[in-house]
């Protein structure tokens, strides 16, 4: 493949190694994060040494004198929003998934999450029907979070591989049942533990709402693949 990034996006790749290295050594202790980071920061240098892209060629840069258009520079800006929502849904389900600690506890975490809940409804719920199946809702947040992580993943993969308008469109369907899935969880942690902490309620709401953006933007190309 001929070179198709400028000085300009091989810095970026460089500047992202040196960070996903740094997070694999000092920053991050789950060793699924670690290896993501590592693989990830290999990648990145990989590109900037040799100046090299398949993905961005996929998307229309085959040459670093050829600038990506609007419309691409749109994609990959979404598909890196994505990967980003993924990443922090797939870190938090694996780390539950490794350890029974988070289902076995579940009981015990639900009952500090409706101790001094400001939503008296929600309240009820989590002290009831939630309350009563603890270990069935504690299996379904974890794998949920799994998936919802593979899909989006799994999504940009295809996009990139050139894959056929139907195929692109089942997987577009497909991530938009993810992102619902992803704002139900955010909007049920919210409600659960944002009173706990501000950091708490505002990752979960800035998570919520740049879902919905994705979910209205990914309905919107879908409904206008279907029409045409």
């Amino acid at each position: 493949m001929s070179s198709n990034l400028g000085w300009f996006d091989r810095l970026v790749r460089l500047l992202l190694a040196l960070a996903a290295f740094a997070a694999a050594a000092v920053l991050l202790e789950q060793p699924f994060a670690k290896v993501i980071a590592f693989v990830a920061g290999v990648f990145c240098l990989y590109e900037a040494i040799f100046a090299t892209c398949g993905a961005m060629a996929v998307i229309g840069k085959t040459s670093v004198r050829k600038p990506l258009s609007a419309e691409s520079l749109y994609l990959l800006t979404l598909h890196g929003v994505q990967a980003v929502l993924a990443y922090v849904w797939l870190t938090a389900g694996i780390e539950k998934v490794v350890s029974s600690a988070f289902v076995d506890g579940m009981s015990k975490t639900l009952s500090v999450f409706a101790s001094q809940n400001p939503y008296p409804w929600y309240q009820k719920f989590l002290l009831g029907p939630v309350m009563d199946k603890a270990a069935i809702f504690g299996y379904a947040v974890q794998w949920a979070e799994v998936g919802v992580a593979v899909i989006m993943v799994g999504a940009i993969v295809v996009s990139f591989c050139g894959a056929s308008s139907r195929l692109l469109a089942y997987t577009r369907g497909l991530v938009i049942l993810a992102l619902l899935v992803g704002m139900v969880m955010n909007a049920g942690f919210f409600l659960a533990a944002g009173w706990l902490s501000p950091s708490t309620h505002a990752v979960n709401l800035i998570m919520f709402w740049i879902q919905g953006v994705l979910l209205y933007t990914h309905s919107a190309i879908l409904i206008d693949r279907i029409k045409t």
